[in-house]
């Protein structure tokens, strides 16, 4: 896909977000899967940055925008290289007009943020930042002092708790490119049976995938314990 296709379909998924929102439908991470599923011709490059441009667009309105396109109008806003792929070629948007409605800017509705003023939340802004990735060490095996990690956690008030920065989810169905180079453990309907148990109570259906999928591998690789 083009740069300008991923712009129109990141809007065309907004769409149906926004009437869902107006109507009390289905939740954004829910459509946005849906969304991505239903074009199967884009890959795995094209759903992640779909999927970080519809993102984006939520957390740069604050209202419910009118439309996606106006909710895109407001990403372009705070970066303006997307004006330049509303050119109208290909399966891109078409031109932006002068007089276009662009949706209001902001942490989240005006009533949400009064609420939120009012419990004591000084920074709101904040809360459009990914959360950082809270880990307990398990005390029967190690400690977090002695732990061996791939990257430092910091150290959080809760006991033998790591604190680690956010980064990229996996893409789903995708594999890294060291992994063909192991030997793959052959997976079971049992193995995938516990993954999906583990998961089952994860809302985001990518993540959900997600640790289905390292799950029901860490089982097949030979733990024999319930996670």
């Amino acid at each position: 896909m083009t740069p300008a296709a991923r712009v129109q379909a990141a809007i065309e998924i907004l769409d149906t977000v926004i009437a869902a929102a107006r109507t009390g439908g289905a939740s954004a991470d829910k459509l946005v899967a849906e969304g991505l599923k239903a074009r199967r011709y884009a890959g795995s490059k094209d759903r992640r940055a779909i999927r970080e441009t519809i993102y984006a667009a939520i957390r740069a309105c604050g209202p419910v925008p009118a439309s996606g396109r106006a909710a895109m109008l407001r990403l372009v806003q705070t970066d303006p290289d997307l004006a330049a792929l509303f050119d109208g070629s290909g399966y891109g948007p078409a031109a932006i007009a002068p007089d276009e409605p662009v949706a209001e800017d902001g942490v989240a509705p005006a009533w949400l943020e009064e609420m939120l003023a009012k419990s004591g939340v000084a920074d709101a802004a904040a809360l459009l930042e990914r959360a950082p990735l809270d880990l307990r060490v398990n005390t029967l095996k190690a400690d977090r002092v002695t732990i061996e990690l791939p990257e430092p956690g910091e150290p959080i008030a809760a006991p033998q708790g790591l604190r680690f920065a956010p980064g990229l989810l996996p893409e789903v169905g995708r594999e890294p490119e060291e992994a063909s180079k192991r030997t793959v453990p052959k997976v079971s309907e049992a193995d995938r049976a516990e993954g999906a148990r583990i998961a089952a109570a994860i809302a985001n259906p990518d993540l959900r995938e997600a640790v289905a999928r390292a799950a029901e591998a860490s089982l097949a690789a030979g733990s024999n314990r319930r996670i």
